[in-house]
């Protein structure tokens, strides 16, 4: 085995949920960063809404955040979603009760988002504010994932090694450093053992992701 860079860790599947929450705290809570991240996060939505989950219908929940008319913004999201839901409370809307149960969902993962995400927002150091975004990062996505796990501990590290770059109050600060997260992982590049032996490697798509070959073969592709 050889130790040799492979791609930017901002490419890598961790890196796509670190990018992803980036942008949504760099563009206050912009609808379309949110609905982007909901997809990407998708696998902890039953350790979240627990028997809620049938509810979650991404397509119908971005639906809803139109409907509700929002733009941006924590306190928006939350004051939307909440007159949403009494106009659906008192049959205004007019609609079925599995979108009241979808609408009732998209709430309760939304004022727990919002509120870690807040945890995030009121740090005022750099040190501080990247540990809580790395926790949110990982309370959404399980880093300890096969595929993610070297990834996301290589992120951990190339994030907490740069303190001494952001010395002083952050007040006010997110839109920087959530750039800077970004422009230091798409610096770092994912470190890799290639195995150097002549013959064949045998392995599904996920262990073979960001691995060089000469040639891959990928069985299925071709229909007649």
């Amino acid at each position: 085995h050889t130790r040799v860079d492979g791609i930017p860790l901002l490419q890598t599947r961790a890196g796509k949920v670190v990018q992803a929450l980036c942008l949504i705290l760099a563009e206050d809570f912009a609808r379309p960063r949110v609905c982007e991240f909901l997809w990407i996060v998708y696998d902890s939505f039953p350790a979240r809404l627990g028997a809620a989950v049938s509810a979650a219908d991404l397509a119908e929940w971005e639906a809803l955040a139109v409907e509700a008319g929002i733009v941006r913004g924590a306190q928006g999201w939350r004051l939307r979603l909440a007159a949403l839901e009494e106009d659906y409370q008192q049959g205004e809307r007019g609609r079925e009760a599995d979108t009241g149960q979808a609408l009732r969902a998209f709430i309760r993962f939304m004022q727990r988002f919002l509120s870690d995400a807040a945890e995030v927002l009121g740090q005022q150091t750099w040190t501080g504010w990247i540990e809580h975004f790395l926790q949110v990062c990982q309370s959404y996505v399980s880093w300890t994932a096969d595929d993610m796990q070297s990834d996301g501990l290589q992120i951990e590290e190339a994030l907490r090694g740069q303190d001494y770059l952001f010395q002083s109050n952050g007040a006010g600060q997110t839109e920087a450093w959530a750039d800077s997260v970004c422009l230091i992982l798409s610096q770092a590049r994912q470190r890799q053992n290639v195995m150097h032996s002549a013959g064949v490697f045998l392995s599904d798509l996920k262990q073979a992701w960001g691995r060089p070959f000469r040639a891959v073969i990928i069985p299925g592709l071709v229909e007649e």
